[in-house]
């Protein structure tokens, strides 16, 4: 489990989302589902009675996995939006309230209410915010590495999660990629090669070329679509180029002009 400290961008949009959803109160039973393997005895009492910024993280987890068994089209979109502040904190920090790890289904409720045709612009301005911050938030952290069995360096970033998560959760993905374009130095551009890499790996897995890593776009394909347009665009193959032939690290030198080749060769 990480956790890091929330830029002050992403602090102020989760400040932002408990004032604009401050209204909101859920029904004295919760929508999700209540059979015996989706809530606890007591876990519904404790999400209603314990003052929202005060709900621990793994009650919070108690509420997603109920959801996940829920009849979406039954969900109160009160209650939704009266967690929805205590998710972003925790997510903020890195922490993801689902048991499972996962993280596009820790926000799939969300998507489920089509929020930006049916709510108020305000609200959904709050929640792309946070996106945006979030998304930022990764793109100023470096890459991870890895290695292969042989010893061999593998690049590792999360934004093809995140990017899948935000967009099950009915984000904006064209305004995302602006907003990661905004950011196409230093390690910004690190992420869009580490993901371009991971993309072309998926060959040697059976997977088609150039497919986005993570399995959650099969609900999102349009999304997929657009995001890899993006990345495969000769432009983005000179800004890889160009930065190969500046940086100094070995490692990130050759992933960018990997990157930058895969790009240009990509069919």
């Amino acid at each position: 489990m990480i956790v890091q400290r929330p830029t002050r961008r992403l602090r102020s949009s989760v400040k932002a989302a408990y004032s604009t959803f401050a209204s909101y109160k859920p029904a004295r039973e919760l929508s999700v589902c209540h059979g015996d393997l989706c809530l606890e005895p007591g876990v519904e009492s404790a999400l209603l009675s314990t003052p929202l910024r005060q709900i621990p993280f793994r009650l919070l987890c108690e509420y997603t996995w109920a959801l996940t068994g829920s009849d979406c089209k039954k969900l109160n979109a009160d209650e939704i939006r009266h967690f929805r502040p205590r998710y972003f904190q925790f997510i903020s920090h890195g922490l993801w309230p689902n048991f499972s790890g996962d993280w596009p289904p820790t926000l799939r409720a969300l998507g489920s209410f089509s929020h930006r045709e049916n709510w108020p612009s305000n609200e959904v301005e709050v929640i792309d915010e946070f996106f945006d911050a979030l998304l930022q938030q990764m793109l100023l952290r470096p890459i991870g590495w890895s290695t292969r069995k042989d010893g061999s360096p593998i690049p590792y970033t999360d934004v093809d999660e995140l990017m899948c998560t935000m967009a099950i959760a009915g984000g904006d993905t064209k305004r995302l990629i602006a907003e990661w374009s905004q950011n196409l130095i230093g390690t910004g551009l690190q992420h869009v090669a580490a993901l371009i890499d991971d993309c072309e790996r998926g060959q040697n897995l059976g997977i088609m070329r150039g497919s986005l890593p993570s399995a959650w776009w099969d609900y999102r394909s349009a999304d997929a679509t657009i995001l890899k347009a993006w990345l495969y665009r000769t432009e983005i193959a000179y800004v890889l180029d160009h930065a190969a032939q500046e940086e100094s690290d070995p490692l990130t030198k050759e992933l960018f002009a990997r990157s930058s080749e895969a790009v240009l060769t990509a069919p």
